[in-house]
């Protein structure tokens, strides 16, 4: 399942995917929203959001080539708090990098997540 965050005149919805069309979920305005949702009812994510599909549809080819009113959110934030959303990456920016940390914490036998990137 692909969610989508979209927004119009401040007006933020959830969406998923589906070919060339984004199903828009009722209720929740963030996928964080949906992601509490689902944690809270015990469900997993797809669950949570193919719960509140309605029959709603925009046209996803004319959102993504800027042709719609509607425009695309980053893939998750917190609409109320941004500093609460942090994104972060594994600090490898090439492979020495990835080598000298394999080194710390490998095994003679099996490469570490770092150096897995890099095969």
């Amino acid at each position: 399942m692909r969610l989508l965050q979209v927004v119009r005149a401040g007006v933020r919805r959830v969406g998923v995917v589906d070919g060339a069309l984004v199903r828009l979920v009722d209720g929740p305005a963030s996928v964080v929203a949906v992601a509490e949702a689902a944690f809270l009812s015990g469900r997993s994510l797809e669950e949570a959001a193919a719960a509140r599909l309605s029959a709603e549809t925009l046209d996803y080819d004319a959102i993504h080539a800027g042709a719609s009113e509607w425009r695309i959110l980053p893939p998750a934030d917190h609409p109320v708090e941004p500093a609460r959303c942090v994104v972060t990456g594994t600090g490898l920016t090439h492979s020495s990098s990835a080598k000298s940390r394999n080194a710390m914490h490998a095994s003679a036998e099996e490469l570490t997540d770092s150096m897995r990137v890099y095969r």
